[in-house]
């Protein structure tokens, strides 16, 4: 089988990293050999001693409330390395990673991109003949009663919102162009467990469509 490459987008905190976990395990247990690889590494590597400088803060960080300090820096810092290569800066450095390793299927985390005419839906889709998926991850809504003795939120859904501008323009984009999407909702325990059925689904579709088969 030639290298299977699977694109994951979505905004911040909709689950991409969780999903591409539970998608390495489950194609593991098929017996395919994956890489995760994050579009953004290169960039937070080149950033991380300024961030660690300037906020202490380091640019790998996992936690939410430090990401959002550091966010718009990086943002920016990605744009301008975009601008300058038209969408190709770090889509050819992962390109490159993928041609290196060993692994049946790369998988990339973090989609965010469809600027450019060979930006990262592009390049996924057509260049790596890859698999574009997109998640959203969503609340359900607090139920009220209202002056009228009316519930409010009954089987509504608050998904979470883009970041910033460039997420809040992208995303809908990266949804659009998907091979395949779904949403999910917040999981406060359990969640390994409880999400798994979403990525058994997509592997399932992965299967009726032949990009992997059943060894």
């Amino acid at each position: 089988m030639n290298k299977l490459v699977i694109g994951i987008g979505g905004v911040a905190r909709a689950g991409k990293d969780t999903f591409a976990k539970l998608l390495r395990n489950e194609l593991n247990s098929l017996g395919y050999s994956c890489e995760l690889l994050a579009l953004a590494d290169p960039l937070k590597k080149d950033i991380d001693n300024f961030c660690w400088s300037n906020f202490g803060i380091s640019a790998f960080t996992d936690k939410t409330e430090e990401k959002d300090i550091i966010r718009d820096l990086m943002v920016g810092f990605g744009n301008g390395k975009r601008k300058l290569s038209e969408g190709k800066y770090f889509t050819r450095l992962a390109e490159s990673k993928i041609d290196d390793c060993y692994a049946d299927v790369a998988i990339i985390t973090d989609v965010r991109f469809d600027e450019f005419e060979e930006d990262e839906v592009f390049w996924v889709k057509e260049k790596m003949n890859g698999v574009l998926t997109h998640v959203a991850k969503f609340d359900f809504a607090v139920v009220e009663e209202d002056e009228e003795g009316k519930m409010k939120g009954l089987n509504q859904r608050a998904f979470v919102e883009p970041a910033n501008e460039t997420e809040r323009v992208n995303d809908p984009k990266i949804r659009d162009a998907a091979d395949f999407s779904f949403n999910w909702p917040t999981f406060n325990e359990d969640y390994e467990r409880r999400c798994l059925p979403y990525v058994e689904k997509f592997v399932q579709w992965m299967i009726n469509r032949r990009r992997i088969e059943l060894k």
